[in-house]
């Protein structure tokens, strides 16, 4: 039978400004995902940020999981994430993965601290 894989890619934590606040509005994700005959395909994105003082996780799921070739698939962040400092946390789950490009796109905000 298929086997489900579970794959996971994470970043430590990454200044994400230079100088300032930003706001992470967008991770970018160019992607195969399989799925087997019995499990949806799962991709998933954690988005974790210290700003306040504490760690507070935050998860996202991609809108379309399932891509049999690479495909172009976009997590939307929520509006109130702002920090200077975030790490995040791909998973994939599904029968067969593939990666091939991810960024992630930041706006500035008007608050310095």
């Amino acid at each position: 039978g298929e086997e489900t894989v579970h794959g996971e890619l994470r970043t430590g934590k990454l200044d994400m400004s230079g100088e300032g606040l930003v706001h992470p509005t967008t991770a970018y994700l160019e992607y195969e995902l399989h799925d087997t005959d019995v499990t949806p395909p799962v991709a998933e994105m954690d988005v974790t940020t210290t700003q306040s003082g504490e760690s507070h996780t935050y998860t996202y799921v991609l809108a379309q999981e399932k891509a049999q070739e690479l495909t172009n698939g976009r997590f939307i962040f929520g509006r109130g994430l702002r920090g200077r400092h975030f790490s995040f946390a791909l998973r994939l789950i599904g029968q067969r993965a593939y990666i091939n490009d991810l960024s992630v796109a930041t706006t500035p905000t008007k608050r310095r601290v």
